[in-house]
């Protein structure tokens, strides 16, 4: 049995076998596509909701490929927790600006559409009272992990609609210029391969120590994340309340931990996570393209035994080595004097203390100590 699988949702006119292009881009899962019924969010989501379910079942994990419409429909199926990442193709993500925009086209107002329900058009579309009231009644509420492939010639999608979802969403989107909503010229479909082989290989990237994988944390490692982060002397020190049970560490893996750059520290001889070490872009520290805020936390019971600085020694190298950052800020705060002689042996130097420091999840404000440590101090450490 495959560790995971990969769920393909075709767009409109599409079919359930396009998912065959995808089986030499993910070799070691269980590739399908979902031949659904329906044409409507709500039935079609049913669907998509059932077929993800049944698959979780049999494999560790689901991944989803959706285009088009199938994103939207997708969307709606309710499966967030069973989908640990999707990869949307041309996805149509504010379905109520494209409705109102075919009513405009064909000067149908609202007053119209209700009184009449449904309205034919000479574009193969028939307008719904009941599909515009159930879009705007159904808000999409989307926290799976998403990379986005959005073409700049898109006829059905604004770039700005695009980009304001992927931001509202933390989904990550890259733009092929000149592309279409359809992609399916050689050129488009070579770079479509080469979109989802890099993000692949991104959001399964591993570093590695000689005791220590840095991984991307997945939902099933709530209960053993749960298990440290609840503890009182691991969060509160760093700015964050402890978490309170384990579905609140399954959001938190899903709203938080799923960032770029966000690795669980595991202990090889045993599999499991033990702590979280990241690398923060565009943080209060960090604003500049070029640089990332170094952030961490350690279960308890691994405190003292040289696992943190072995893991951020790594994810150091990694920082300047593979993407090429010229400065990592970290900071702590006052009588966090563990995060304090990690950062030491790191080499970070000390740059400014500020006597009040806003500590939002705390309620409170405290002495805060931000240190730098530079790509040259680095290599020189």
């Amino acid at each position: 049995m495959e560790t995971n699988a990969v769920l393909y949702i075709h767009g409109k006119g599409g079919s359930a076998e396009e998912a065959a292009h995808y089986k030499a881009l993910f070799p070691s899962c269980a590739v399908s596509g979902l031949d659904y019924k329906n044409f409507t969010p709500w039935e079609t989501g049913l669907e998509i909701r059932d077929a993800v379910t049944a698959l979780k079942k049999r494999h560790r994990s689901v991944i989803l490929i959706a285009n088009s419409i199938g994103a939207y429909f997708s969307m709606h199926a309710n499966a967030e927790e069973a989908i640990s990442h999707a990869y949307f193709i041309s996805p149509v993500v504010d379905m109520e600006k494209l409705i109102t925009g075919m009513m405009q086209a064909v000067n149908v107002t609202e007053d119209e559409l209700r009184a009449k329900g449904t309205v034919p058009t000479n574009f193969g579309e028939d307008l719904s009272w009941t599909y515009l009231s159930y879009v705007r009644n159904h808000p999409v509420k989307w926290n799976v992990p998403t990379d986005i492939l959005y073409g700049s010639n898109d006829s059905l999608t604004s770039f700005e609609t695009i980009r304001a979802f992927a931001g509202k969403h933390r989904a990550r989107l890259t733009v092929m210029e000149n592309g279409e909503h359809w992609f399916h010229t050689e050129e488009q479909l070579r770079f479509l391969d080469n979109w989802i082989q890099r993000s692949a290989k991104e959001n399964n990237m591993q570093l590695q120590t000689e005791r220590l994988i840095l991984r991307p944390w997945a939902e099933t490692d709530a209960p053993i994340c749960y298990q440290y982060a609840k503890d009182p002397r691991v969060g509160p020190i760093c700015g964050w309340q402890p978490h309170t049970s384990e579905e609140n560490t399954r959001q938190i893996i899903r709203d938080i931990l799923s960032a770029p750059e966000t690795y669980a520290i595991v202990l090889k001889e045993t599999g499991l996570p033990v702590g979280s070490i990241a690398l923060k872009y565009h943080s209060d520290l960090a604003g500049k393209d070029d640089e990332a805020e170094l952030g961490y936390w350690l279960g308890v019971p691994y405190w003292g035994r040289g696992i943190m600085p072995e893991a951020a020694r790594e994810i150091l190298r990694h920082a300047f080595e593979d993407l090429r950052l010229a400065r990592v800020w970290c900071g702590y705060y006052d009588g966090n004097e563990k995060s304090k002689r990690v950062q030491e042996k790191l080499g970070f130097e000390h740059q400014w203390t500020s006597e009040s420091v806003p500590v939002p999840q705390m309620g409170e404000t405290r002495v805060g100590h931000v240190n730098l440590l530079t790509k040259e101090q680095c290599t020189k450490h």
